[in-house]
Parts: C-alpha cells; sequence; structure tokens
C-alpha cells in the first residue's frame, strides 16, 4: 500500500502540472503561462502498474485527478486539486485527497497550502521557449513523511498535428533524491486552444533505501502511468 501511495504521489508530481498552461506563439518560440477561468475544472483518469521484488503480481493502480479554479484575483488562482477514489487491482483503497491552494501565472504555488499532501506543480519557463530548449524545475517535498527533492528537466521536444488540433509535445525528465529516491522519463501533449494536458506517460523507477539497517540492501520499484484528460 505505501509503495502505491508514494507511486501516485511522484507519477502527480511529473505529470500534473501543464493542465491549465495557455500556448501563445511568439515569433519563432512559444509562451507558456497559467490560464485560470473561475469555475474551470480539468479531470483526469491515471493507470498505474507497480512492481516490486517478492511481489507475485504487479500492482494496477486506477484514479482520477482533478484541478478547479475557485476565483482568481491579480493573477493569482485559488484552486483545489483533488485525488482519488482510487482502486488496487480492481478493490477500491482509499478516499480522496484534497489540497486548497493559491498559484500564480507560471505555476507557483504561493504562501501555504490547506488539506492532504501538497502536489508538486510545474513551474512554466520565465521567457517563450523555442523548440528543442528545456527549462527546469525544483521543489522540495515530504512523501509518507520522508523529505524529498524533486527537479524536473522539461524539453519542447516538437509541435504537432493531432485530430484537428495543434498540440505540443514536451518531454520530462524527473529525478527525486532522499532517504526515497526516483528517476524516470515522460511524454505530454498539451493542447494549444486552451493549454491542457490532453495526454501523458511516465516510465520510471523508485528507490527505498533500507532505513537503519546495516547493510541493507535498497528496494527498486519500477512503475508506468498513463494519464488522460477525461473533461
Amino acid at each position: 500500500m505505501k509503495h502505491c501511495k508514494l507511486v501516485l504521489t511522484l507519477a502527480a508530481v511529473a505529470l500534473s502540472g501543464a493542465s491549465l498552461a495557455q500556448i501563445t506563439k511568439v515569433g519563432d518560440a512559444y509562451q507558456m503561462r497559467m490560464k485560470f477561468a473561475p469555475g474551470q475544472k480539468l479531470v483526469y483518469s491515471m493507470q498505474s502498474t507497480t512492481s516490486a521484488p517478492g511481489q507475485p503480481q504487479p500492482m494496477n493502480l486506477d484514479t482520477e485527478f482533478s484541478m478547479k479554479v475557485n476565483s482568481v484575483k491579480n493573477g493569482v488562482a485559488d484552486i483545489t486539486y483533488s485525488v482519488g477514489p482510487m482502486k488496487m487491482n480492481g478493490r477500491a483503497t482509499g478516499g480522496v485527497n484534497t489540497v486548497s491552494m493559491k498559484m500564480d501565472t507560471r505555476g507557483k504555488i504561493i504562501g501555504q497550502t490547506s488539506g492532504g499532501q501538497q502536489p508538486t506543480q510545474m513551474v512554466l519557463p520565465d521567457k517563450p521557449i523555442r523548440v528543442g530548449q528545456t527549462w527546469t524545475s525544483t521543489n522540495s517535498i515530504a512523501t509518507m513523511g520522508v523529505p524529498m527533492e524533486v527537479t524536473n528537466i522539461y524539453k519542447l521536444n516538437r509541435i504537432v498535428q493531432k485530430g484537428g488540433r495543434s498540440l505540443a509535445e514536451v518531454s520530462v525528465t524527473i529525478s527525486a533524491k532522499g532517504n526515497i529516491s526516483s528517476s524516470g522519463k515522460g511524454t505530454m501533449l498539451l493542447d494549444f486552444a486552451d493549454g491542457s494536458l490532453v495526454s501523458a506517460t511516465m516510465d520510471q523507477t523508485i528507490t527505498i533505501q533500507s532505513g537503519g539497517q546495516q547493510g541493507g540492501q535498497p528496494i527498486n520499484v519500477t512503475n508506468k502511468t498513463v494519464i488522460q484528460r477525461k473533461k
């Protein structure tokens, strides 16, 4: 169960950040900013498959998460972020984890959050980005009571046409350090029309140190997560 909660948190850390980002072309580059509208709500499904040593079969976790804009003042939005309920191998487990926070147009969380586990938001680049360029965001969080330093490196890969829509393909490389660490790579598609996250995938390896046990071997857990916008 702890592995499932950790995987869910790290998947949200890496993939949920761009779900409200507006994309505007500026010359040969692209400006990304949060586009807030009071009452706006985006809902996503998330499927996560995890394998660990000694585990007879993979753990399949199904859940959904959402971001709702409650109000906007001076470019800062009051947002409710919810994850859950979830199912593990088809069985219901846990409830809905809800967090309230304030966020600026670059995706930075302003001040303190209230509620459950704070999500790590993608911080958008401070200037327009050309195809092939990268930007980095770093956050300090606590997962399952364990402090972690999470670094995400994003790259604007290309602009594609799919289903009559213009989409930005962005890759992400994640590195999380601490007694629980993670490394992985993924790809997301963002809709030009409103900047919403259309879909995303992430493959990662999570390493859990054997705390306090002399000579204890770390446990490596592999995970694949797929996210799809529902509405």
